[in-house]
């Protein structure tokens, strides 16, 4: 039972997609030596946050639209739990026609 007004536990082993703009104002390089990479992600209804764990060398490479294959977590920080998207594969988006 959740007690602590956190957000509700979420299943990590289903893996979804979406195609989602980039957002280039969101995107940022975590780690030490930039290994990681922090997302904002629009998926045309929604805006959500995401982290790419050792998805990194896209920072400078990144298309503005791509297909993310991720999974549901949360995420807590400082107090706060919020859902994100831990993106486990990043690919450009296949263009319509």
């Amino acid at each position: 039972m959740n007690t602590n007004n956190s957000i509700a536990a979420v299943p990590q082993d289903i893996a979804y997609q979406l195609c989602a703009d980039i957002r280039e104002e969101g995107k940022r390089v975590l780690g030490a030596n930039g290994e990681h990479l922090k997302l904002v992600l629009y998926d045309g209804r929604q805006t959500w946050d995401a982290i790419a764990f050792r998805q990194g060398a896209w920072h400078n490479h990144l298309p503005p639209c791509a297909d993310v294959a991720y999974t549901l977590e949360v995420n807590e920080w400082n107090g706060r739990s919020q859902l994100q998207l831990n993106v486990k594969d990043i690919k450009p988006a296949e263009e319509a026609g």
